[in-house]
């Protein structure tokens, strides 16, 4: 009987060291990672208020402001000026308090700054809204905002002209 133990000792202990070394072989795998960008575009900083010098000679006057937008890279965007007047070709109207004012006004044109080209809001029109591809979302893209008054334009009564332009940015 003592030789029976003896094999069957050496048998469970060939079994177990089997065991052992099934759980110490090493196996491998893979997996992926993945992340979607969605396309990112807004006005990271509005135009500010441009302030006229004061009239009194009927001379042309010039002012300008600028619009950063920050995009996506290579996203497709365009941004469209809409004077109070809501004229699509970025001719304005300044009156005495504001588009509800009185008087004739004071007409203006909306341009570009770079291409001197007229700033409206009909969209994919080359030379009215204006066109451009973002840069990436860490630096704004800045466009420049002209607006021009002609002369003599100015041959009106003395008082505070305003107006509101409308930005709008579309993908």
């Amino acid at each position: 009987m003592l030789f029976k133990k003896s094999v069957m000792t050496a048998a469970v202990f060939a079994v177990g060291s089997v065991a052992v070394m099934s759980a110490n072989a090493e196996t491998t795998g893979s997996f992926n990672t993945t992340l979607t960008v969605d396309t990112y575009c807004q006005i990271s900083t509005a135009a500010t208020a441009i302030a006229l010098t004061t009239v009194n000679d009927g001379a042309a006057r010039e002012g300008t402001s600028s619009i950063g937008v920050t995009c996506s890279k290579g996203t497709a965007y365009e941004i469209a000026l809409t004077p109070g007047n809501a004229d699509v070709n970025g001719s304005g109207l300044l009156k005495v308090g504001g588009a509800a004012g009185q008087g004739i006004g004071i007409p203006y044109q909306l341009k570009q700054t770079t291409t001197k080209a007229v700033w409206g809001s009909t969209l994919g029109v080359s030379g009215n809204a204006l066109s451009a591809t973002g840069e990436g979302v860490r630096v704004p893209s800045t466009h420049g905002i002209t607006i021009n008054i002609a002369d003599a334009a100015t041959d009106v009564t003395p008082g505070n002209y305003i107006d509101t332009i409308n930005i709008a940015l579309t993908l």
